[in-house]
């Protein structure tokens, strides 16, 4: 058996700062992520909780102040004699970043070996491959997150980013562009600046009042038109009911038609240039009907990132993703997936689209109101998770008459934009729209 993987040398130089230095030398390191599990020596970890205690207390450490919190644990950690020889463990403070650095790579080496044990039992399991597989790189990516090292930015540091910012902007708007990708709807373009890189924008509304219909108007924009890498992730409907809706939106030919085969030869041109520009459009169809869980939803959105360079994702809907632990309250269950997928927004910077089911109390009444955000259904952390909400309200009394809630954004203005709705392309549009297809 190989000898367990770590570096004693480093563990006792970084104690060794921590005990010559005192509050300095912790706080450097707890901002360059040091934990107790760095340590692999049990006597180390022991020492270190000593430390944190005492700085959290607003003690300095020292052998002295260390010796004193152990108490009854002094020998655990390796007597009053092992204090002193960490004490003298470095030659320089200065070394503190190199020994913090030698510690955090046999950390990581040591959680490699252990998700290198688990698949291996994993494989000679009954477990199906892809479990496996999607598994080893959650927990892959759940090591690097726990010790990535997080660095604040001051000074000119800040200007400078303010100042880069600033400049974009400005040559954006002076370009026509905008910082987000367009959605193909004008005024929700204007209000938002497009769909945000690394943000989650909710999208919630009754059932049957168009959370899919918006959501294929704006990928019709976005991936037919525009080419820009985008992946749907559908929990709903069936990939081929996916794409023939998203054909009407695309060619104007009705839904129905589509469906009957009762097209005109004229139409029957207009779905053969569809199908022209869908078979090279960078267009991805994950079919998740039989079920996912959000953990699950999230690699998937990593791993066509990675591969695919896919930069939009619309995932319909929420409250159909399953969550990875059960619990008594479904409230909990919905914010687990909620704060799980806008994460994969922020790690892959993608721009993210989640459809969510709006409860029905808005339709109670003679004259329905307008969805508001406490209307989201089963988590109002689906609100917090969200960077932008909008929702979507259809006339009771005028099919055709919709508005767009604009409820939320962390960055800009809300308010109410009016759209047209579609019926038999099942599309949403700009009032003013003439020429809505390829």
């Amino acid at each position: 058996m190989s000898d367990p993987i770590h570096n004693l040398e480093a563990e006792q130089g970084v104690l060794g700062c921590l005990l010559y230095e005192g509050g300095d030398a912790f706080h450097d390191a707890v901002a360059r992520g040091l934990k107790a599990e760095w340590f692999y020596d049990l006597r180390h970890g022991a020492v270190f909780r000593a430390v944190s205690s005492l700085e959290a207390g607003g003690t300095p450490s020292s052998i002295s102040t260390v010796r004193s919190r152990l108490g009854d644990g002094l020998e655990a950690a390796g007597g009053l004699a092992y204090l002193m020889q960490l004490a003298d463990a470095t030659a320089s403070p200065a070394n503190l970043p190199f020994y913090l650095d030698q510690c955090r790579s046999a950390l990581l080496r040591r959680k490699a070996s252990a998700i290198a044990s688990e698949a291996a039992d994993m494989a000679g399991g009954d477990a199906e491959g892809e479990d496996v597989l999607r598994r080893m790189a959650e927990r892959a990516t759940e090591a690097m997150d726990s010790v990535t090292q997080r660095e604040s930015d001051h000074g000119n540091a800040l200007a400078n980013q303010f100042t880069d910012s600033l400049e974009k902007r400005k040559s954006l708007v002076d370009s026509g562009q905008r910082s987000g990708l367009r959605t193909g709807l004008r005024r929700l373009d204007s209000m938002t600046d497009g769909l945000q890189f690394g943000e989650q924008f909710i999208i919630g509304a009754r059932p049957s009042a168009g959370k899919t219909a918006i959501g294929l108007t704006i990928v019709a924009e976005i991936a037919i038109r525009r080419n820009v890498p985008t992946l749907i992730v559908s929990c709903e409907m069936s990939t081929t009911s996916l794409v023939t809706r998203l054909c009407s939106v695309c060619t104007g030919v009705s839904l129905s038609a589509l469906r009957y085969g009762s097209y005109n030869q004229g139409e029957l041109e207009q779905v053969v240039t569809f199908n022209a520009r869908l078979a090279l459009a960078p267009l991805y169809i994950f079919n998740a009907i039989s079920g996912i869980t959000g953990s699950e939803v999230a690699a998937v959105i990593r791993q066509h990132a990675r591969r695919h360079g896919v930069r939009f994702v619309l995932v319909d809907y929420l409250q159909k993703v399953k969550p990875d632990k059960r619990s008594e309250k479904r409230t909990y269950e919905v914010a687990e997936v909620s704060g799980a997928l806008r994460s994969a927004a922020v790690v892959s910077n993608v721009a993210l689209i989640t459809l969510a089911q709006v409860n029905r109390e808005s339709e109670q009444g003679k004259e329905p109101r307008m969805p508001r955000l406490c209307d989201l259904a089963d988590s109002g952390q689906i609100e917090r998770d969200a960077d932008t909400v909008a929702l979507i309200h259809r006339d009771k009394n005028n099919n055709s008459e919709a508005k767009l809630f604009l409820a939320k954004q962390r960055d800009g203005e809300t308010g109410l934009i009016d759209l047209y709705f579609n019926g038999p392309l099942t599309r949403f549009e700009d009032h003013d729209n003439d020429n809505p297809s390829l």
